[in-house]
Formats: C-alpha cells, structure tokens, sequence
C-alpha cells in the first residue's frame, strides 16, 4: 500500500511526503522544492497509469 500528500503554499507545490507498507518494510519520504518540475518529468516519463483511492 502506498500513500501520497502534498502541500501547496501560495498555489505552488513545495512539499511532497510519500508513505509505502508492505510485509517486510515501511518507506518515507519527504520531498522539498519546486515540485512542478519533478511531476511534470514523472508523467513524461511514465505517463498517467495510476490509480487514486480518497
């Protein structure tokens, strides 16, 4: 299972925390930045094939 949050300051995307589980470990990660750039690489790279749960 994994988990995605973002937060936006003054419409800009600067902080992204990412939060993966599976039988053997648990991953966190905090990304700090200008993130548009880094998602913009992401999507080009690997395209919109993902699935979202709320």
């Amino acid at each position: 299972m994994a988990a995605i949050f973002v937060r936006v300051h003054n419409d800009e995307l600067n902080q992204l925390f990412i939060i993966s589980v599976n039988n053997e470990e648990v991953v966190l990660v905090e990304v700090l930045g200008n993130l548009h750039k880094v998602i913009e690489i992401a999507i080009r790279e690997k395209g919109l094939d993902f699935a979202m749960r709320h």
